[in-house]
């Protein structure tokens, strides 16, 4: 058949194909390792559920996600879309909820508006770590905009490529 590869023909593949082959799949793989990965509830460890079971009792139906050891819960709790980000042995490590884009530090939407006002902030969250320091994250088109607690701009990330920048 024209145009299939089995595998006799791919013993013959010129050497200069089998290495793009090979970066290309190891590049590949490497993307899809550094995304993070939907689990089942019956695979997150027990520390992790006990954590989360600890901090918002009578949470059901928690949406899991693993990445590079680390386990995020998703949920609504009273309403609010909530994630809480939890270790391996069940160490908490934040908590992000969406919030209103009125419930924004003043620097952050003196921030946008001098910089990206031709664009609207579509969402806005406010995230704990396990110290209790504060951050803002919105999103405005295709990136988001990290701020600390005062409203002071942080940093940035576009969605597409995943790479932090600063901006100052």
């Amino acid at each position: 058949m024209i145009g299939s590869l089995d595998q006799t023909s791919l013993l013959f593949l010129k050497p200069f194909h089998a290495k793009e082959m090979i970066i290309f799949l190891c590049l590949l793989t490497t993307g899809f390792t550094s995304c993070s990965q939907r689990i089942k509830e019956a695979d997150v460890p027990g520390a992790v559920k006990l954590k989360l079971a600890s901090m918002y009792p009578g949470i059901k139906n928690a949406k899991w996600d693993k990445e590079e050891g680390k386990y995020e819960a998703a949920f609504k709790n009273n309403g609010v879309e909530t994630s809480v980000l939890i270790d391996g042995a069940g160490m908490h490590m934040q908590t992000e909820i969406d919030i209103q884009v009125s419930a924004l530090p003043q620097g952050v939407n003196h921030y946008a508006e001098k910089n990206l006002s031709w664009k609207k902030i579509t969402e806005a969250s406010k995230i704990t770590d396990a110290k209790g320091d504060i951050n803002y994250e919105v999103e405005i088109g295709d990136v988001d905009y990290l701020f600390d607690a005062a409203g002071n701009f942080l940093m940035m990330q576009d969605k597409d490529d995943g790479e932090d920048e600063d901006d100052e």
